[in-house]
């Protein structure tokens, strides 16, 4: 194994990673579409309230490290209006 492989053979999680639930619900306004984000490793998946229910990567979103930011395919005035729920389920370290 690698010293920097995570993980077994087939990579994975290992000890001091964190799954978890960051809700960006509090924070939508129908206005922004760029929302500030504890340092991450990666976005495991992006769940709303509003159609379309589960967003794509690359596609309806785009992210770093320290943000996520929704693309022209996804509608601050429905999508991310006041309101309506947006959970990211993360990975961090």
């Amino acid at each position: 194994k690698k010293a920097n492989q995570k993980g077994g053979d087939g990579g994975g999680i290992i000890g001091r990673d964190l799954v978890r639930n960051y809700d960006l619900s509090s924070q939508l306004n129908g206005v922004t579409k760029t929302f500030n984000l504890p340092a991450i490793w990666s976005i495991v998946s992006v769940a709303c309230s509003s159609f379309p229910n589960v967003l794509r990567p690359t596609i309806d979103y785009t992210y770093t490290g320290q943000s996520i930011t929704f693309t022209s395919e996804i509608d601050a005035g429905t999508t991310l209006a006041t309101g309506q729920t947006v959970v990211l389920t993360i990975v961090s370290g």
